[in-house]
């Protein structure tokens, strides 16, 4: 599916980066920032993505990025809201058709934060898109004011086509992907800071604490409603975040099958010691005699590489994981940077004989410090019986790569949708924090490239059973993906 192919991969440069709002009232009172400002700090990130980003070419033109800032740098002679702002930024590097490329939320200053992200304006629903048509999943922050399966006609007014169709040019994804874009636009129950949440935000600056809503019931005529808005601050209480486990879920079911349901790999402000959690699963399958294990990573975007830590106790000897040629566009970064480029790893910022090259493309071959690292090996007791992976749209960057690996070995079989990510590589392993100075936002930096070996499709990982989700299958709670996969043990 490529809904985003005419109004993200084939629009004019002049559309992706025409943010201004539409006149609102309320609008014209929002702080506004100065246009000499936002052209400085464009000229800034149009230095650093040419100079560091590894991705800035898989897709676009050699040059198309320059024009995109030449663009917006014309529509930046005249001073602009933080909203706009926002908004011209998330559709220019949403340009880039990188995943990990975006002014994200979580890294921008706390003034930022509560100007852009803490109005009383989030839906109190969760919902997924089935194509162009928004199907209410659940509830944020109690129970659901409306019934599974539900489908949403309007929001506010605009239809749901006519939102999507504005929302679908600001979602990030690996190259033409479009299935992650509409993941990424979906609500889920967990996860701060949501695409959905706040582009609407930004598009519809005034809130109002009503949220309007023209509904279609799974049975029955179509109504109108209105439903009370939840603010981040109230979300994130519901969520009970901090949880130490990671919301991690296992069980052994009467049917002896493992369940084990992993809905992210961030790890990273985690004391929980995940890997002996992984180890009592994995001795547990094996002292109760469990006749297989059901994976569940849908909804999982990645985080730490939690994959292998479990793949090394069910191989019987060592595994070459299908590799990515790794590849950085720099050797020491340009002194000119040094300053506007925060990262947690000043490593990052001279490779030295890490980096070979360059190659006739401007790229250095980035060295792994452990050669083995792209070897699995069997670590500990084994556990022998078959394995089923649950995958989705959702799962990229950690998450994509682990579909991708357990695809290509026959380590395990995958059901469900196709994974996010790109087959062709992704960008990320490590970051740079680009602080724009002038305007004060923040642009998530990928610094390392992964390349694949030869020629591949522009899309995800094919699970080896697709099995959609379908509106009747919300509507009567039914997780036809995760009956398949038992049924694999039947």
């Amino acid at each position: 599916m490529n809904l985003s192919r005419r109004s993200v991969l084939g629009a004019s440069a002049a559309a992706i980066v025409a943010a201004s709002l539409p006149h609102r009232a309320g609008a014209s009172d929002l702080p506004q920032l100065n246009g000499s400002a936002i052209r400085s700090d464009l000229d800034l990130l149009r230095h650093a993505y040419e100079s560091v980003h590894p991705g800035l070419n898989r897709y676009l033109q050699p040059g198309a990025f320059g024009a995109l800032i030449d663009r917006a740098k014309i529509w930046a002679e005249r001073d602009r809201t933080q909203q706009e702002i926002w908004l011209m930024l998330t559709r220019l590097t949403a340009a880039v058709r990188c995943g990990h490329t975006y002014p994200n939320p979580n890294n921008q200053t706390r003034a930022i934060k509560e100007t852009l992200l803490s109005r009383r304006d989030r839906l109190p629903i969760t919902f997924r898109w089935l194509g162009a048509r928004m199907i209410v999943t659940g509830g944020r922050g109690g129970q659901s004011p409306l019934q599974p399966g539900t489908e949403i006609l309007a929001v506010d007014g605009m239809t749901s086509r006519e939102l999507l169709a504005k929302l679908m040019p600001l979602a990030r994804a690996d190259g033409s992907n479009d299935s992650k874009r509409l993941d990424q636009l979906g609500i889920r129950s967990h996860g701060r800071y949501l695409a959905f949440d706040i582009f609407r935000s930004a598009l519809m600056p005034e809130a109002s604490g009503i949220v309007r809503l023209r509904t279609a019931p799974p049975a029955g005529p179509p109504r109108s409603i209105e439903l009370g808005a939840l603010t981040e601050e109230e979300l994130r209480t519901a969520r009970q975040e901090g949880r130490p486990d990671l919301g991690w879920t296992f069980e052994i079911d009467h049917n002896n099958l493992g369940r084990l349901t992993m809905p992210t790999w961030v790890t990273f402000n985690s004391q929980w010691d995940w890997q002996a959690y992984l180890d009592r699963i994995v001795d547990r399958l094996i002292d109760e005699r469990a006749r297989g294990l059901i994976l569940d990573l849908r909804g999982n975007e990645g985080g730490s590489d939690c994959g292998w830590h479990l793949l090394e106790r069910l191989v019987q000897r060592d595994i070459a994981l299908p590799g990515f040629e790794r590849r950085t566009r720099y050797r020491r970064l340009p002194d000119a940077l040094r300053q506007a480029l925060d990262t947690w790893d000043d490593s990052f910022r001279d490779w030295g004989a890490a980096a070979s090259g360059p190659d006739s493309s401007g790229f250095f071959r980035l060295q792994r410090e452990d050669a083995d690292v792209d070897i699995l090996r069997p670590r500990g007791r084994r556990f022998d019986k078959p394995i089923v992976v649950l995958v989705d749209a959702s799962c990229s960057s950690a998450t994509f790569q682990f579909a991708n690996a357990v695809r290509q070995t026959g380590l395990a079989t995958l059901i469900g949708e196709t994974t996010g990510g790109n087959r062709r590589g992704i960008n990320g392993g490590a970051f740079y924090f680009l602080r724009l100075p002038a305007t004060g936002f923040e642009v998530d930096l990928p610094i390392i490239g992964f390349f694949s070996a030869g020629p591949q499709p522009d899309r995800g990982v094919e699970p080896h059973e697709y099995v959609a989700t379908r509106q009747e299958d919300i509507a009567e709670c039914l997780d036809r993906q995760m009956q398949r996969a038992a049924q694999r043990f039947s």
